[in-house]
């Protein structure tokens, strides 16, 4: 299971989404707590722009892939 400690955020969210095409909408929609805290993390400067842009295109690609299904 992916963890939200800061050391452990994917780097490549598209590969991790790929290796789990088969994620349930259920299991997405948790992913969607990671806008929040992506955007914390952005405000305390432990993340740079580029890793926020990152992990919030992730959340976007499995919101759609969600709402296909």
């Amino acid at each position: 299971m992916i963890s939200r400690q800061v050391g452990e955020i994917p780097k490549e969210p598209h590969v991790i989404y790929k290796k789990n095409s088969l994620l349930r909408p259920a299991r997405c929609f948790r992913f969607l707590s990671w806008i929040s805290f992506c955007q914390k993390l952005y405000q305390l400067l432990l993340f740079k722009h580029y890793e926020c842009c990152q992990v919030l295109s992730w959340i976007a690609v499995l919101e759609n892939y969600s709402e296909s299904k």
